[in-house]
């Protein structure tokens, strides 16, 4: 029994790891994961400076503290912002759905979307990091 919780243990420890290792840390992945993005912000301003990833990292922190910023000058008025880009996001989910996939319309408005999303999740991330 206490064979199998161990291969068991291991074999999570080494799922973790590799799903670690795989996070692309991507400007938008930063930006709607606001704890990796702190983690990675200390890890720039010491000695893994010369990390390739280092100005997206520095660049998603600054973009989001500049929207904290926001949030705090006026609550009503991120939230507003919020409301108006999830509108906007369904507009174009309804948009979607008037062009037949992968056709050079549906593509366009697909990343349009997508875009739209990344906006709404940030905004939501910075909600979330603040509220705390």
């Amino acid at each position: 029994m206490k064979n199998t919780i161990l291969k068991i243990s291991v074999a999570c420890s080494a799922i973790a790891l590799f799903l670690g290792a795989t996070t692309d840390l991507t400007y938008s992945y930063l930006m709607t994961h606001p704890t990796t993005l702190e983690k990675e912000f200390k890890r720039c301003q010491t000695a893994d400076s010369s990390m390739d990833s280092c100005p997206s990292v520095k660049q998603a922190a600054e973009d989001f503290i500049k929207l904290i910023s926001d949030r705090r000058e006026s609550p009503q008025g991120f939230g507003k912002q919020i409301i108006k880009n999830q509108i906007m996001l369904a507009d174009l989910e309804g948009q979607l759905n008037k062009f037949p996939k992968n056709s050079a319309e549906f593509l366009k408005v697909k990343e349009s979307y997508d875009t739209q999303l990344q906006k709404v999740n940030t905004l939501l991330s910075v909600v979330a990091a603040t509220s705390m």
